[in-house]
């Protein structure tokens, strides 16, 4: 299932609900924006400063970005969308879901992800993503800067309901 999320709030705002989400609702009790940053910080900092991969966070969920860091996937987006002045909505952010009787590995979960971004034309667009698993259930949530980062042109998203839905159909075929 694929669920687009209106994308009316600045990059900040989903980055913090992405990194603070858990069985399909907040939970601010559990990670407030310090201890997210203050976890992401300690991952990269014991690594090295850039770190490719997803990278598995203390409340068990995968994130990943092709952004410098995890802390500063928000930043480096806001810094590239204020360079379109034409775009108003930069951040695309959506929803996979897979029913309660599929069981896709990580691997497979990201390879969706990358469809996803690549049918659409926006693999080499600023994303962030987070793939959670509660309770049996599997999410995966993903925020694209539809601000290119180098030509700086606003990828379009018309009909992105029916260009993921055609992404997420080859994995079935």
């Amino acid at each position: 299932m694929i669920s687009i999320v209106k994308p009316t709030k600045p990059f900040e705002q989903l980055t913090t609900q992405l990194f603070t989400w858990k069985s399909g609702r907040r939970t601010e009790d559990r990670f407030n924006k310090s201890e997210i940053m203050a976890t992401t910080g300690r991952v990269l900092r014991e690594e090295s400063s850039f770190v490719e991969g997803p990278q598995m966070l203390s409340n068990g969920a995968l994130y990943a970005t092709n952004c410098v860091s995890l802390s500063t996937a928000a930043a480096e987006m806001k810094a590239t969308a204020s360079c379109n002045t034409k775009c108003t909505i930069p951040a695309f952010p959506f929803l996979l879901s897979w029913d309660a009787n599929e069981h896709p590995s990580n691997d497979e979960v990201i390879s969706c992800i990358n469809r996803c971004l690549n049918h659409p034309g926006m693999d080499e667009h600023q994303y962030i993503y987070g793939v959670f698993r509660p309770e049996g259930r599997i999410y995966a949530r993903v925020i694209v800067n539809r601000v290119h980062p180098v030509t700086f042109k606003a990828a379009s998203i018309y009909n992105s309901v029916f260009t993921l839905r055609d992404a997420c159909s080859q994995d079935n075929a």
